[in-house]
Order: structure tokens, then C-alpha cells, then sequence
């Protein structure tokens, strides 16, 4: 009796089993049949350059400047220019009083005449055999003395501009006495700028001399120019650990102006044809860093190893090849094999 007992419940677990065993298989392969696919996005790697740039901010000035001064004390009786003017080498700027107290035009001026008629009257006479070569050329040569003497005091009150360039500033008015010495205005030349950057110290360490620099307007993006690194200081600010860096730009048009505020994009490295991907496609599984490339319907967890990172793309040194359709949207929801829905590729 209890020997039947013992059949009848090795009958029935075997049974159980096989109910268990089926009703757990069954439903599975059906299951994963019709199992639920991920939408992602994809993008493919691609092979360029990086620039690894950095920006700073600043104001123009003119490659070298002119700072004409008063030689005589007088008054000022008229301005010849503007702020901002385009000006060129020997254009008046600004005129004193000629005929005040220091000024010695009348009396010059008077001498240079009588030295120019006694010259022409001889020069006359020599033509005429009336007189010799040599007493021609005495008054020849006193006329070129009091020439000179005259443009010398001409020029105390009529200030020209050395160079040319733009007149950024005037620092006298009309009425105003000048004292001998003074700075009157400042002329910048502009057919090339500088551009003066304050760079934290760290930041210029990898900086070297002649490395491009590209420059952009604050005001008015439509105005750019392109220049080079002529020369880093090569000691930090004590007090802001800051580093000068001298950038020059050509200027042939015109367009970038002493006083302009502008960026300027320093290129510190550059990377040629190197395997990229957004760095928005790498993700993190356990240990390990790298990607999910579609392949098919699936998601294949593919380690990296990432290089230099500018803005919003990443180096890849070894992993993938150019062409590698990678996840970048979707991704952070994706194991290794999981089935995928590629739902726009850019």
C-alpha cells in the first residue's frame, strides 16, 4: 500500500515538472520572438580634422602709433581733422596761432622772402653774364638756409601726421593753449592691428609663437580677420597670473578698427584626419568606456579609446573605423545585443 502511495506522488511531481517545465519554455520563445525593439538615433564616424582652439577678448590698436607734440607754447586756432578720420603722412591736423607771442613765422618768413628775390635777381643776372657763378650760388645757397629755417617754423604750428593711419585721438581744442611738450593726438597705423591678449597662465603654456588666430567682431560678426601669435611674454602678471600675447592681423581692407572689441579664437592644436564620433555617443558599461554601433536590427557594445575632445566631438584611437553607424540617441537605455528601432540617421 504505501509502496503504490510512493508511485502515485512520483507520478504526479513528474507531472507537475513537466507543466513547470513547459509553461516556462513556451511562453519565453514566444516572447522573445516579438521582444520590444529600442528607438535610437545614429550617426556615423567620420573622419576630419579637430582644431582645438580656445577664445579670448580684447581691443585692437594700431601696429605702432605716432604721437605728435607741441614745440612752442601757443594757442590752438583750428583742427584740420576728426576722431576716426583716415589720415595720411603730412596732413595738417592741427593749427596754432602763427602770428602769437612764441611764434617766430612773420619774422622767417619775411627773411625767406627777401633771400627768394635776391636769388631770382641774381639768377638773372648770371644768365645775362652780368655776374659770376660763385656770387650766384651765395644766394642760392642763403635762400635754401631761409627756406628751411621757414618750413622749420611752419611746421611748429602746423602739426602734420608722421604716418598714416587713423586718428584715434585729439587732446587739444580750439582756444586752448598748448604747452611745448604736450602730446597733441594719437595716429595708429591700421594696415596691420594688434591685438593684445590678457591669458591665464595655464592657458598659454601650450601657446607658441606664430600659431593662427582668428578674430571676429563683437558687434558686428560680419567683420573678421585672421592673424598669428608674434610674441608671448615670458613672465605671468604677479597679481592676475595672466600671460600678454601679442597677436598681429592684416588689415589690407581697412574693416578692423583701433578701439574695436573683439574675440579672438587662438588655435592651440590641430588634429588631421583622425576617426571622430559626437562625444555624446560614449557611454560608460561597468569598467569599460565606449560606444553602441547598430549593426542590423542590434546594438553592439564596442570599447574605445577616446583621444582629444573639442566641443562637442570626440578623437577615437582605436575601436571603430570611419563609417561605423554609432547611437547617440537611445544609447543609455541599450545593453550589448539589444534590438534597436533606428529612428533617424544624420
Amino acid at each position: 500500500m504505501m509502496s503504490a502511495v510512493r508511485h502515485s506522488k512520483r507520478v504526479l511531481i513528474c507531472a507537475g515538472l513537466m507543466v513547470v517545465l513547459y509553461g516556462c519554455s513556451g511562453p519565453a520563445v514566444e516572447e522573445n520572438a516579438n521582444s520590444y525593439a529600442v528607438p535610437v538615433a545614429v550617426t556615423e564616424a567620420k573622419v576630419t580634422d579637430l582644431v582645438w582652439t580656445r577664445s579670448y577678448s580684447g581691443s585692437l590698436a594700431g601696429i605702432r602709433q605716432a604721437e605728435p607734440t607741441a614745440k612752442i607754447p601757443e594757442t590752438v586756432v583750428a583742427l584740420r581733422a576728426t576722431e576716426g578720420d583716415k589720415v595720411r603722412a603730412g596732413d595738417v591736423l592741427i593749427v596754432f596761432d602763427m602770428y602769437g607771442p612764441t611764434s617766430q613765422v612773420r619774422q622767417v618768413e619775411a627773411a625767406y622772402l627777401d633771400a627768394k628775390r635776391n636769388f631770382e635777381k641774381y639768377q638773372r643776372l648770371f644768365e645775362g653774364g652780368a655776374v659770376s657763378e660763385q656770387e650766384r650760388d651765395i644766394t642760392e645757397t642763403q635762400h635754401k638756409i631761409t627756406l628751411a629755417n621757414y618750413e622749420a617754423a611752419r611746421d611748429q604750428v602746423q602739426i602734420k601726421s608722421p604716418i598714416n593711419g587713423i586718428l584715434t585721438d585729439i587732446q587739444v581744442k580750439i582756444g586752448q593753449q598748448a604747452m611745448a611738450g604736450q602730446t597733441l593726438a594719437v595716429i595708429a597705423a591700421v594696415d596691420t592691428m594688434r591685438l593684445t591678449l590678457e591669458i591665464p597662465y595655464f592657458d598659454a603654456r601650450p601657446m607658441a609663437r606664430g600659431a593662427a588666430v582668428n578674430i571676429r567682431s563683437e558687434l558686428d560678426t560680419t567683420i573678421t580677420g585672421a592673424g598669428w601669435i608674434q610674441k608671448i611674454s615670458e613672465s605671468a602678471n604677479p597679481v592676475t597670473r595672466t600671460v600678454a600675447v601679442d597677436v598681429l592681423i592684416p588689415n589690407p581692407d581697412g574693416l578692423l578698427r583701433p578701439g574695436m572689441y573683439v574675440t579672438g579664437e587662438v588655435v592651440l592644436g590641430r588634429l588631421e584626419q583622425v576617426v571622430t564620433v559626437p562625444v555624446d555617443a560614449l557611454v560608460d558599461r561597468g569598467a569599460v568606456r565606449g560606444v553602441f554601433v547598430a549593426v542590423d536590427s542590434l546594438a553592439h557594445f564596442v570599447s574605445v579609446v577616446e583621444g582629444l575632445t573639442v566641443e562637442e566631438t570626440t578623437e577615437i584611437k582605436s575601436g571603430l573605423s570611419a563609417g561605423d553607424r554609432v547611437v547617440i540617441f537611445g544609447q543609455q537605455s541599450l545593453q550589448d545585443r539589444t534590438r534597436i528601432s533606428i529612428e533617424s540617421i544624420e
